[in-house]
């Protein structure tokens, strides 16, 4: 089985969270829009689980 490579995700002012309570505290609409647009964060959410 092939190893999952994890990764943060970047919020503002720097923060990576590598969960989806870190997400919660430093969410940034923005950014996350980016994450979905670029196909980063269905990527991220496939991970973590």
């Amino acid at each position: 089985m092939a190893k999952k490579v994890r990764f943060p995700l970047e919020m503002e002012d720097g923060v990576e969270v590598c969960g989806v309570e870190e997400l919660r505290e430093h969410f940034s609409l923005e950014r996350v829009l980016a994450y979905i647009a670029d196909g980063k964060m269905l990527t991220w959410l496939r991970d973590i689980r």
